[in-house]
C-alpha cells in the first residue's frame, strides 16, 4: 500500500475516535422534532411492494408489482426476480421440501441477473450471496467488490467482514476498516454494525477487526443511528438497557423509553413488545393501541395481546369471537407456538368464541401438553377419560393428569384428588 493511501485510511480511522463524542449516556433522548421528521421521510419507491415481501406475502407483492415487461425499470426486475427466489426456497426453509422449486428458481435468475447488468447494486449484491455457488469464491468476491463500489450498504460490510477474516497485515486491517466507516457515514444499519463491532457480538471477528470493547463507544454509535431514524438501532438500546446487571451506564429505567422510540419509529417487533408490556402492566388503551399498529403486520405479540385482552376483558367487555379470530390469526403466523396452541385447545374444548370442537382441541393440546403447557395437559387428559375427540384411554389420560398436577396446575391436582 502507498504511503498516501495509508495516510488516507489511518486519518479515515482517527474519524472514528473523533465523531464518536462523549456523551452522558443516562441522559440520552431523542426530541419530538427529531421523531417528526422521522415520520415526514418521503415513502420509498416500491415500499408496498417491500413490505410485502417482509411479511412473506409473496402473492400480493407480485400482484403490487405486476410483470417486470411491462416495466424497463431495474429495480421494478429486480424485485420480481427476489420475489420468485423466495418462493423458490420456501418449503425448503419449511422443511417441506429437500430441493429449491425450479418453476420458481428460472425467472429469479433471469430478472435478478437482468437488473445487475443494469447496474442495480442490489440485485449484483444478491448474485453474489444467493446465485454464486460456494466453490466460486472469487467471483463472489468480485460482485461483492461491484456492489460496494455502488455504495451497497449490505455487500460494504460483507466485504470489510471478509478483509477483516483475511487481514495479515496491519494496512489490509485499516483499509477494512475504511470501507465500514465510509458505510457508516451514508447508512445507520452501518452504525449498528459497527456498534456490534465495539460491543465484541461476534466471536469470529472480536480479534481481528482491531476495535477494542467499547460498550459506551457503541452506545453512541446506536444512539446516532436512532437520531436519525433507525428502530433497531432504538431496539437495540431498549435491549441494553432492560437488564439492571449489565455492563453499560444506561439506566434500565429507560428501557421501556427506548423500547417507545422503536416502536415510534415503526418498528414492528417493538410495537408487539410494547403492547404486551402495556398489558401486563394495565395501561390497557395504550396496550390495544400498540397491538392493533403490530397486528396489521401479523406481529405475533400483537395478535396474542389483543387475543388476550379480548378473552380476560382488559379495559373493555370480554368478546371471546373476536379473541378466537386473533388467537387463530397468531396460529396462522407461528404454527410452532405452544402459548397459541394451548389457548386454542382449551377455547375450543370449552367451545369460547365458537361450537365445542373436540376433534380440533384434542389436536392443539396434543401440541402444546408435549411442549409441557399445564393447561393443556389437564384438557388433553379429561378428553383421555372421557374419550372426547380421541379414543377412549383412562390410563394416558391419567398420565396426562399427573404431568398437569406436578406443574402445579390446581385444576389438575383437584381432578387427580376427587377421581384418583
Amino acid at each position: 500500500m502507498n504511503t498516501i493511501k495509508q495516510l488516507i485510511l489511518v486519518t479515515v480511522l482517527m474519524w472514528t475516535t473523533v465523531s464518536a463524542q462523549a456523551l452522558n449516556v443516562a441522559d440520552l433522548a431523542i426530541s419530538e422534532i427529531q421523531l417528526e421528521a422521522c415520520s415526514d421521510l418521503p415513502k420509498v419507491a416500491y415500499s408496498d411492494v417491500r413490505s410485502a415481501i417482509f411479511r412473506r406475502h409473496f402473492d400480493k407483492a407480485l400482484d403490487l408489482l405486476g410483470q417486470p415487461k411491462d416495466s424497463s425499470e431495474p429495480e421494478h426486475k429486480y424485485l420480481f426476480g427476489k420475489i420468485h427466489y423466495l418462493q423458490a426456497y420456501e418449503n425448503v426453509n419449511n422443511r417441506s421440501a429437500v430441493v429449491a422449486d425450479a418453476l420458481h428458481l428460472q425467472p429469479a435468475r433471469k430478472y435478478i441477473d437482468q437488473a445487475a447488468k443494469q447496474g442495480f447494486a442490489e440485485a449484483i449484491y444478491d448474485q453474489a450471496v444467493l446465485l454464486t455457488p460456494p466453490d466460486e469464491e472469487q467471483k463472489k468476491n468480485n460482485l461483492l467488490k461491484s456492489a460496494a463500489d455502488k455504495k451497497n450498504i449490505p455487500a460494504m460490510l460483507m466485504l470489510a467482514e471478509i478483509m477483516f477474516l483475511k487481514a495479515k497485515t496491519f494496512e489490509d486491517r485499516i483499509e477494512a476498516q475504511s470501507l465500514i466507516l465510509q458505510a457508516a457515514n451514508i447508512d445507520t444499519d452501518a452504525k449498528i454494525r459497527l456498534a456490534s463491532y465495539y460491543l465484541h457480538e461476534d466471536s469470529r471477528l472480536n480479534n481481528v477487526t482491531g476495535y477494542d470493547k467499547d460498550i459506551n463507544k457503541a452506545i453512541q454509535f446506536l444512539y446516532s443511528a436512532t437520531a436519525k431514524c433507525n428502530s433497531s438501532a432504538a431496539y437495540k438500546l431498549y435491549q441494553m438497557s432492560k437488564n439492571e446487571h449489565k455492563p453499560n451506564d444506561l439506566p434500565a429505567s429507560r428501557a421501556i423509553y427506548w423500547l417507545e422510540i422503536s416502536a415510534r419509529l415503526n418498528s414492528i417487533k417493538a410495537q408487539g413488545a410494547l403492547a404486551e408490556y402495556y398489558n401486563a402492566n394495565n395501561y390497557h388503551d395504550k396496550a390495544r393501541l400498540w397491538a392493533l399498529r403490530a397486528a396489521e403486520h401479523d406481529n405475533l405479540k400483537g395478535l396474542l395481546t389483543l387475543g388476550k385482552m379480548y378473552y380476560q376483558g382488559n379495559g373493555r367487555d370480554k368478546d371471546l369471537p373476536k379473541a378466537l379470530g386473533y388467537y387463530e390469526k397468531a396460529y396462522q403466523v407461528d404454527q410452532t407456538n405452544r402459548l397459541v396452541q394451548n389457548q386454542l385447545g382449551i377455547m375450543y374444548y370449552r367451545g369460547e368464541g365458537g361450537d365445542v370442537d373436540f376433534r380440533k382441541a384434542a389436536d392443539m393440546c396434543k401440541l402444546a401438553a408435549n411442549k409441557g403447557q399445564a393447561g393443556c395437559q389437564y384438557y388433553l387428559g379429561l378428553m383421555y377419560v372421557n374419550g372426547e375427540g380421541v379414543t377412549q384411554d383412562i390410563d394416558a389420560g391419567i398420565d396426562w393428569m399427573k404431568k398437569s398436577a406436578a406443574q402445579d396446575f390446581n385444576i389438575a391436582k383437584n381432578w387427580l384428588r376427587e377421581n384418583w
